[in-house]
């Protein structure tokens, strides 16, 4: 089985900032305490003025308490860090990561980072592929002709950014 490094690269990478992004939503759960939330709708982060720009960090947990469901954001989002490090060769990664990302959307870890879990997740699929088109794209020419035109065409374009 043939494993593409560089999209391995990319999975881990944005598999490891989405988790950490879960970790921040649990600890702002954590720091609101030991209190039940009004509706399935939190904010992450309260009345925080740190995060009042981004509203609070909006979530969605099913977990009627803010400290358990802190405490469950931040173990499903290690567990997410070992699943995009570790387990990535296995055949079930996608769906693993795909539960974890569910997972984490309904114990509090937001909407932003289950959100990237998905997309990730589409790229991960692509872990074991060869990439036929990339040869198939070699053996015509094509990636030649587009070696040579982006030295032309890069003096352009930021001329044109800049004007």
């Amino acid at each position: 089985m043939q494993i593409n490094k560089a999209t391995k690269t990319v999975v881990m990478a944005f598999g490891i900032l989405l988790a950490f992004a879960g970790i921040e939503h649990g600890i702002g759960e954590i720091l609101q305490g030991n209190v039940a939330p009004d509706s399935i709708f939190i904010k992450s982060w309260g009345d925080s003025e740190l995060f009042s720009i981004f509203a609070g960090e909006p979530a969605m947990t099913l977990i009627p308490n803010f400290l358990i469901s802190g405490v469950l954001t931040i173990l499903v989002s290690i567990a997410i860090i070992f699943q995009v490090i570790f387990f990535q060769r296995t055949r079930m990664s996608g769906l693993i990561l795909v539960l974890l990302s569910g997972l984490l959307l309904i114990v509090g870890g937001g909407f932003g980072p289950p959100l990237i879990g998905f997309i990730i997740e589409f790229e991960g699929m692509k872990i074991n592929s060869n990439f036929p088109m990339l040869r198939t794209l070699r053996t015509t020419g094509m990636v030649t002709f587009i070696s040579h035109i982006w030295k032309f065409s890069t003096p352009f374009g930021i001329f044109a950014t800049c004007f």
